[in-house]
């Protein structure tokens, strides 16, 4: 019986390491996004495939990060990954909190994914959920901790991210919601914004519009002077120790 068990263990490994090993062997050269814009993005194709037989229009206009309102990176970083600025790719400590409100909810009210995960998602893989697209997320996530800023993974974020039925980037979002650049976005056009970002394509809850004024729980004032101090200054990090607003 012992045998038996020993066996399927070593068997698991095995297959695990092979699996492990396949993944890293196709993973997507990052190092392109060091210097250039994606083109495109899994997520916008796979857009494009669920509409080709639509009259659609793709919203799409890439914008560089220090024309984004202070405002909204600050907001987006509360909401979508408080420990942004000092992680390597993956947050553990967003992992267990995500799974400890899943079981004590016994849904899935909450995702433990970095937005540097996210753009990894988004650039490459597909919604699905299961362990191989996790395991391609996790690599390419810590591929792109490696060979990019901070400040790069944050911009391509913003300029990926899906806004609205067939709004990808900060770009299309500002000039949709509110008419203006994302330079000119006001602290509370930009909450707007970071709140509506798990569930772009429908309406916020009435508990998240109850945050859009809510300025202890956003904590404005020093979310955004360190959000400005690592644009401003490369070498300083912050972390955000904070709850997540994705309800």
């Amino acid at each position: 019986m012992f045998r038996c068990i020993k066996i399927t263990l070593w068997a698991f490994l095995c297959f695990f390491l092979c699996l492990v090993f396949s993944i890293y062997l196709t993973l997507p050269d990052v190092k392109l996004l060091v210097h250039e814009n994606p083109k495109t993005t899994a997520f916008i194709e796979l857009w494009r495939a669920q509409r080709k037989k639509e009259d659609f229009k793709l919203q799409w206009d890439w914008v560089k990060l220090d024309l984004i309102s202070p405002f909204l990176l600050s907001a987006v970083v509360r909401c979508e990954d408080p420990y942004f600025w000092s992680h390597h790719g993956v947050c553990w400590v967003q992992i267990k909190h995500a799974l400890v409100e899943n079981l004590c909810s016994l849904s899935f009210r909450r995702g433990g994914s970095t937005i540097t995960q996210q753009v990894a998602k988004n650039l490459y893989l597909s919604p699905s959920k299961n362990l191989v697209r996790k395991l391609r997320e996790w690599f390419i996530a810590r591929e792109l901790e490696h060979y990019l800023t901070k400040q790069r993974i944050l911009e391509i974020y913003l300029n990926i991210a899906e806004w609205g039925d067939g709004i990808f980037g900060i770009e299309a979002a500002s000039r949709y919601r509110f008419n203006k650049s994302p330079s000119k976005l006001t602290q509370r056009e930009a909450r707007y914004l970071a709140l509506i970002l798990p569930s772009p394509v429908k309406l916020p809850s009435k508990e998240k519009m109850k945050k859009l004024d809510d300025l202890e729980w956003f904590n404005l004032e020093g979310v955004l002077l360190k959000g400005r101090e690592f644009s401003l200054n490369k070498s300083r990090t912050t972390n955000l120790n904070v709850a997540s607003c994705r309800v």
